[in-house]
């Protein structure tokens, strides 16, 4: 427990001291990868495309793992390493 607690003190100064809030990229952006992305990767299995449940899962994802290194870097929340 000690640990954890250490790390997110640390990662406050170390945030502090930098004077940097970290922010996730804009939703939009996130959207406009995941298509891209699948799209990139149905073209190397030769297929058209993927479903867009599949594009809008995929970026759902890419948001909440944004949201948390975003939090981790402003010392939200402790390191998951």
């Amino acid at each position: 427990m000690s640990n954890a607690r250490d790390n997110r003190t640390a990662l406050q100064q170390r945030g502090r001291i930098r004077g940097r809030t970290f922010q996730p990229p804009e939703s939009s952006l996130i959207d406009q990868f995941s298509r891209n992305t699948c799209r990139a990767l149905a073209e190397l299995d030769g297929e058209s495309g993927f479903d867009l449940e599949v594009i809008s899962g995929f970026s759902n994802f890419v948001k909440l793992m944004a949201k948390v290194k975003s939090k981790e870097l402003n010392g939200e929340i402790g390191s998951f390493d």
